[in-house]
């Protein structure tokens, strides 16, 4: 059995509620001060193009699927606060270029027992507000905010959304971060702006982000001339998971 098979397989698994097959995972270990308590949370590994493997073994269908990704089962031990989701390139809730972003992860992290206390999208493609509302689950309803707007990366700026974390989430909040805006100057300026602030990565538990890259494999997709490589999104991977948030490479 492939590494690639072992991973995605693995992944089905898991995110059906199996763990018995992570060989492939990578992992974190966190250990409770004041209990003592050890718990370990699973994720993706960070390997090829950071998407799901079989778009390098089988080409494009595979370009948008999800199931590469491994979303841990102990997020509700985080969450003794409140549970907030920030999707910045928010589409709509149940479509998008690259696939329904906010369905997705609305259920995957319900069927994990989070219960949202706010849902905050960004989309700069003007939508009918009729047409958004009509697609937002009743019971979200209540809590889903709609920003018809551009992000703006200013760091003082209103329409920046990591100001919005700032004032809206506490550490003891469970807080899922999402960045795939298809711009990456503004992009680069936010995650930037992450990693710098020791407020927001004290806050930010899960963060999702399409690092765009000059890649020849990605060209057809995003076209060439992107001023980062591959090494870079590894090693923004890397810098933000040594520090404790669960990073995934989103598509």
């Amino acid at each position: 059995m492939s590494v690639a098979t072992q991973w995605v397989d693995g992944a089905t698994a898991y995110n059906n509620g199996n763990t018995s097959l992570i060989s492939a995972f990578s992992r974190y270990t966190f250990r409770n001060n004041c209990s003592g308590e050890i718990s370990v949370d699973y994720i993706e590994p960070l390997a090829g193009l950071t998407r799901h493997p079989y778009f390098c073994l089988k080409g494009a269908d595979w370009i948008v699927n999800k199931d590469y990704l491994v979303v841990s089962w102990n997020v509700t031990r985080k969450a003794s606060g409140n549970s907030y989701y920030f999707d910045l390139g928010a589409s709509l809730y149940d479509s998008g270029a690259g696939g329904a972003s906010q369905a997705w992860f609305v259920e995957m992290y319900e069927r994990r027992g989070i219960i949202w206390d706010g849902i905050f999208s960004w989309e700069m493609q003007n939508w009918p507000p009729s047409e958004v509302w009509a697609k937002i689950p009743k019971h979200l309803k209540p809590v889903y905010h709609w920003y018809n707007i551009p992000v703006n990366p200013e760091e003082d700026h209103p329409d920046n959304p990591l100001n919005y974390i700032k004032r809206t989430a506490k550490v003891e909040d469970f807080v899922l971060l999402k960045i795939d805006i298809d711009n990456g100057p503004i992009e680069t300026a936010l995650v930037s702006q992450l990693i710098a602030s020791n407020e927001l990565m004290s806050l930010v538990d899960e963060f999702y982000y399409e690092h765009h890259v000059n890649v020849g494999a990605m060209h057809p997709y995003w076209g060439a001339g992107w001023p980062e490589t591959l090494a870079d999104t590894y090693a923004i991977f890397n810098s933000i998971r040594q520090r404790g948030i669960l990073a995934h490479s989103w598509v």
